[in-house]
C-alpha cells in the first residue's frame, strides 16, 4: 500500500483544528503549494491549497467553525 505525505497544511494550536492535503510521494513534484496564510484565521477559517502543475487545477481544503 502506498502512503501519502503532507504537501501543504495549516497546523492549529488547538486539539481539533488544522487542515492538510496529502499527496502520494511519487506525485509530489506535480503539485506546488498555494499560500493561503493571509486568509487563515485560527479557530475561524483554516485553509490550505495546492496547484496541479499540468492543468492549473487548484485543490483547497477548508475548515470553518460555526460559532
Amino acid at each position: 500500500m502506498r502512503h501519502g505525505v503532507p504537501l501543504e497544511c495549516h497546523l492549529s494550536d488547538h486539539a481539533h483544528g488544522g487542515v492538510a492535503i496529502f499527496v502520494l510521494d511519487d506525485l509530489r513534484s506535480s503539485f506546488i503549494p498555494v499560500d493561503l496564510k493571509p486568509y487563515t484565521t485560527e479557530l475561524s477559517l483554516e485553509c490550505c491549497a495546492v496547484e496541479l502543475v499540468t492543468n492549473k487545477a487548484i485543490f483547497i481544503t477548508l475548515y470553518r467553525t460555526v460559532f
